[in-house]
Order: C-alpha cells, then structure tokens, then sequence
C-alpha cells in the first residue's frame, strides 16, 4: 500500500492519545474469546519481564506525548543529538492495559495488569513526516482489581529461572545496558530501566499519515497501521 508521509509538528502531538485500531503486532498468538489480540509478556516488554512465556490479553492501549520538561532527565546521547540539530524532543509513552490469561492452566481468574513502556521521540532528521522512538524504561504493575497474592506468587518464579535462561538475561543487559529490578515491590512494580536508549533512524519509528487536532493515523516500522484519537483533556485522570 502507497502512501504519503505527512508533515508533523511534534509540539502539537501533547496530550493522551486512545489507540482505537487492533493491534495486530507481529507474534501475535491469535485472539481470545472476545476478540482481543493475545501475545506473550516476553514479546511485550523486550523479554525483561519474566516469566516471559505468560499468555496476555491487551484490553486498551494508550500513547502519551508530554514536551520534556528538562533535560536534564533525557539521556546525554539524545541531548547531544537534540543540541547538533536543534530539533525538539518530546516524551512518547505507551501505556497498555492487558490480562494475564494463563500459566500452565493454573490461573482460575485472569489477573488484570499495566504496562508503561516509557520513550522519547525526536524528528527523523531524512525523512520529514517521521519520528524515531527511543525506548529507555518499562515498568509492569498490577490492575486495581488484581489479586496480589497470586501477581506475588506468579512473578517471583522469574527468581528460579533456568541457568539457560539466566544466561541469555545477563547477554541481554550486557548487550543493552539494561538493569532490571530483581526484587518485586510491595504494591506489585517491576521496572526496567535501558542506560543507553533502544532505537535508531531507520529502525524504530511512526509515520505520520494524517494527522488534525483529534486524530492520528501513522505507520510502525513493522507495518502495523495505528489510529489514536485524542483523549478530551477533561477525562484524563
């Protein structure tokens, strides 16, 4: 399918942004009974969540685009990327709400979970229309209605991990520079946290197609279609 990048102005993204297409990502491993798109937490958190193999339902998505409020938070290589170009930088935020389905057919009730894979995006300095993601941090919580002695009891399997599997985490963050929370907080978080950020131009990035003060169309570097729709300010929590 041909189609014609858009001109964006990325201080006009701010604000919370509803993602109302399927999504349909690659690895995806089919639908559940109400046609909702399942897939594994590994392939939803870069495999820094264990155990990687549960089986999640994605209920809702949302995309925050907020304007750095210093820059003294931003990673130094993209402040000195932003400094050479003088190109703004803003945050770029995706929040998913989700089930946890199954594990080993154990779970009786599906234990409802939020994900925040936290990023910045900053203008593809060859192709106008397109902004390249930086991810930089995820954090993982249980649902307001979410059992916490069975999250509890789920998540501290990933401290008894094959050596196999240990070995592949410890190439991971040697290869990322990802440090991962080995111990779960008392309310549930888990968090990762990348000292260099994962993305590049020309790897990881949204195409905008069409974009006006209450939508969004744009395209993923994997093909996946997006359309978001402006949260009214006054229903944002």
């Amino acid at each position: 399918v041909q189609y014609e990048l858009g001109r964006v102005d990325i201080k006009q993204l701010d604000g919370v942004w509803m993602v109302l297409s399927k999504p349909n990502f690659p690895e995806c491993l089919g639908k559940s009974a109400n046609d909702k798109y399942m897939y594994t937490l590994g392939r939803m958190s870069f495999d820094m969540f264990k155990p990687i193999d549960l089986v999640c339902t994605i209920q809702d998505m949302y995309t925050t685009v907020l304007e750095v409020d210093s820059m003294s938070r931003v990673p130094s290589s993209l402040r000195q990327e932003v400094t050479r170009r003088n190109c703004p930088i803003s945050c770029y935020n995706i929040v998913v709400t989700f089930t946890i389905n199954t594990i080993d057919n154990k779970l009786e009730e599906p234990l409802s979970a939020i994900m925040v894979t936290y990023s910045y995006v900053v203008p593809d300095p060859s192709t106008p229309g397109r902004l390249t993601v930086f991810f930089t941090r995820g954090l993982l919580e249980p649902g307001e209605d979410a059992d916490l002695e069975m999250w509890q009891k789920i998540f501290e399997t990933r401290q008894t991990s094959p050596k196999k599997e240990k070995a592949q985490d410890l190439a991971t963050k040697m290869l990322l520079g990802t440090t991962v929370e080995e111990t779960i907080q008392e309310d549930g978080a888990m968090a990762f946290r990348m000292s260099t950020p994962l993305g590049a131009h020309g790897m990881t990035y949204v195409d905008f197609i069409y974009t006006d003060e209450s939508l969004i169309i744009m395209k993923g570097q994997t093909g996946t279609l997006y359309v978001l729709s402006r949260v009214p300010p006054q229903l944002v929590g």
